[in-house]
This record gives C-alpha cells, sequence and structure tokens, in this order.
C-alpha cells in the first residue's frame, strides 16, 4: 500500500502573543514552506462583559478591534518578515476555542498550528484548554506545539 502525501493547502495559527504561540507560528511557516501553504494567522479578542456609556456591552468597539489589528500586524511583521509566504491576518471576537474552530471551517483550513503550554494548570485541568477544547473538537489536522519544541 502506498501513503499518497497530504495536500495541505491552507494552514490557521492562532496567537494569544504568548512563548507558545511564537513556537507554533516557527512551526506554521516551517510547513508553510513544505507544502506551498498559505498561512492565516489569528487572533480571537475574547467577549467581557464590561460596563458602557449605554448600559453593558460585551465585545471590544471598532477602535480596539483596529488596534488589535495592528498589533498582530506588527507582531507579525517582527516574528516573520518577508518569509516568501502568503500571509494573512484576522482579529475575531468571542470564544477562542470557538472562533478558532470557526475560522478554520470557513478557509476549509487543512491543518490548525497552535501553541500549548505543554504542563497542566489547574484551571486546565477544571475547564479544558484552548489547544484541548479546538483538538477534540474540530474536523481537520491539528499540531500541538509544546513550549520547547524548535522546528528544524
Amino acid at each position: 500500500m502506498t501513503l499518497s502525501r497530504p495536500k495541505i493547502e491552507r494552514i490557521v495559527v492562532p496567537t494569544d502573543y504568548s512563548p507558545c504561540a511564537d513556537q507554533a507560528l516557527a512551526w506554521a511557516v516551517l510547513h508553510g514552506h513544505t507544502f506551498g501553504a498559505k498561512i492565516t494567522v489569528l487572533h480571537v479578542v475574547e467577549r467581557h462583559l464590561h460596563f458602557a456609556p449605554a448600559g453593558y456591552g460585551d465585545a471590544p468597539g471598532k477602535d480596539a478591534v483596529e488596534e488589535d489589528r495592528a498589533h498582530l500586524k506588527s507582531y507579525v511583521d517582527e516574528r516573520l518578515g518577508d518569509q516568501g509566504l502568503e500571509i494573512d491576518l484576522a482579529v475575531e471576537i468571542g470564544e477562542p476555542p470557538l472562533k478558532i474552530r470557526e475560522i478554520a471551517k470557513r478557509l476549509d483550513a487543512d491543518l490548525i498550528v497552535m501553541g500549548t503550554h505543554g504542563k497542566s494548570r489547574l484551571e486546565d485541568i477544571l475547564f479544558g484548554s484552548v489547544t484541548e477544547k479546538v483538538l477534540h473538537h474540530t474536523g481537520c489536522p491539528v499540531l500541538a506545539v509544546p513550549p520547547e519544541a524548535e522546528p528544524a
């Protein structure tokens, strides 16, 4: 039996700007070069109930989202420079595991590359990590990258 090479044309890599997310981004770039894939770097802004002039609000304003887009662009530019890859940026508002799965499905992603802290924190034990929630409930492969995993 001959195994066929997987087709990877679109990679989604979520970031929370942590060192773990940096490692995932490096692995996504490695896979992007290997497969000639497009990469979408995604940042999800969590909703938090807050007091607003017109009452309570649950989403950041347009200015805050634009600031997040600018921050994501500088983050990617600083870490990647010109890699010769097609890299898209996306900022979404919502629950990170749900939005990551939604964007991956919308883009017909072939792979999601995510960082993992590599150790269990109490919150992760009680509620599950974002990576775990994506890993177990998505329709495409997920590469979970621990912080010490350096791409070759």
